[in-house]
């Protein structure tokens, strides 16, 4: 997509790389794209305050947007721990403020984050229980408390912003926000029809 300077309909970018975010709202002013799908963060979450990650879909690059889908994790590896989710997405939120999304897919996966044994998973567990092997005993809470990125999304209201989201752009019809975590737990709210519904595995 380099020196691109025309409109384009559908844009996918995946594995963007780190070096490359710069160029991301240069590019995207000029493609401004009806349907955008994202792969990952489309800014350096240690570099970029959080409310401005989602900058690049700022003014003329989402005038035409009419879906937006994003599919992004935190990892421990990447220090992603200290990253304020509530206001990554309220940057989003105000983001698209003026644009005409129709539908909205976002996933934010940060099961990466969980700092506890491999065997304390629901994954690991449910092994154990297929294998009918003895399950080790649960590890101390105190031992693994959240971190700040995962607190930051256990307390989020979930149902409220998508509410606000529906009250301040209300072309949005179609949405389907899942936050992966913390730990084995995920949320998931759906906008279908102009109803929103809303689930949750705690």
């Amino acid at each position: 997509m380099l020196g691109l300077t025309c409109t384009v309909d559908n844009v996918d970018l995946h594995g963007l790389h780190g070096m490359l975010h710069y160029m991301l709202q240069p590019v995207l002013s000029y493609a401004r794209p009806r349907q955008l799908t994202l792969d990952d963060w489309p800014a350096d979450l240690r570099s970029t305050p959080a409310t401005d990650v989602f900058a690049a879909l700022r003014e003329q690059v989402s005038s035409r947007l009419e879906m937006l889908c994003v599919e992004a994790r935190l990892d421990k590896d990447h220090d992603d721990g200290t990253v304020d989710i509530a206001a990554v997405l309220d940057g989003l939120r105000s983001s698209l403020l003026r644009a005409p999304p129709q539908e909205l897919q976002m996933k934010i996966w940060m099961h990466d984050l969980d700092p506890r044994p491999d065997d304390d998973t629901a994954f690991a567990r449910m092994q154990h229980r297929r294998k009918r092997l003895p399950t080790p005993p649960p590890p101390d809470p105190a031992e693994f408390p959240l971190c700040f990125a995962e607190c930051s999304a256990e307390d989020f209201d979930l149902e409220g912003y998508v509410h606000r989201f529906m009250d301040e752009v209300p072309t949005l019809q179609r949405a389907h926000i899942v936050l992966g975590g913390p730990r084995d737990r995920w949320r998931r709210a759906t906008i279908v029809d102009g109803k929103l519904q809303i689930e949750e595995q705690r």
